[in-house]
């Protein structure tokens, strides 16, 4: 019914009647974005709040990890040693989990921005099998295992065959 009073009145196929269809689709891409976004807009909230709660969460108990440690260790002698490596424990937990929720936000705005993803650094994973040669704690750089081992072989195997052939 709508259909046949269009078309009394536009010719189909015309210009202005793809101008119309132009606009028209437009315009509906245009609401359904918007509508997205809005809905997106709820997801993203909740995210920034669970963000910020957890972020205080986490402060707060570092803060008062912190202050019963800095208490522990003028009596270092009468705190058992166990607790105050347990109280590090703890807070290096808390630096991971903050860490963690670092991450996460920084990838929720990857997502939400969408631009800013080749300009950020990522997240670099230690792989679970890799060989590493490098120790970044002590700034040391080894040989691999089979190295040593090879070399071992090889000093041991002479000085026992010298030690044999001079009758030890």
């Amino acid at each position: 019914m709508y259909e046949n009073a269009y078309f009394s009145i536009i010719d189909k196929g015309s210009a202005v009647d793809k101008r119309i269809n132009v606009f028209t689709h437009t315009k509906a891409s245009q609401l359904t974005d918007a509508w997205n976004s809005g809905i997106g807009m709820k997801v993203r909230l909740e995210t920034a709040q669970f963000v910020t709660k957890r972020s205080q969460h986490l402060r707060g108990q570092l803060k008062n990890y912190q202050a019963l440690l800095s208490k522990m260790s003028p009596m270092s002698g009468a705190v058992p040693s166990l607790e105050m490596a347990n109280t590090m424990k703890k807070i290096t937990k808390i630096y991971e989990a903050m860490g963690e929720l670092e991450f996460f936000s920084r990838d929720d705005f990857i997502k939400v921005s969408g631009y800013a993803k080749n300009f950020l650094p990522k997240k670099k994973t230690p792989l679970r099998y890799a060989k590493y040669s490098f120790d970044p704690i002590m700034g040391v750089t080894a040989y691999p295992l089979s190295f040593h081992l090879l070399m071992l072989s090889i000093t041991e195997g002479g000085l026992r065959i010298l030690m044999r052939r001079r009758g030890f």
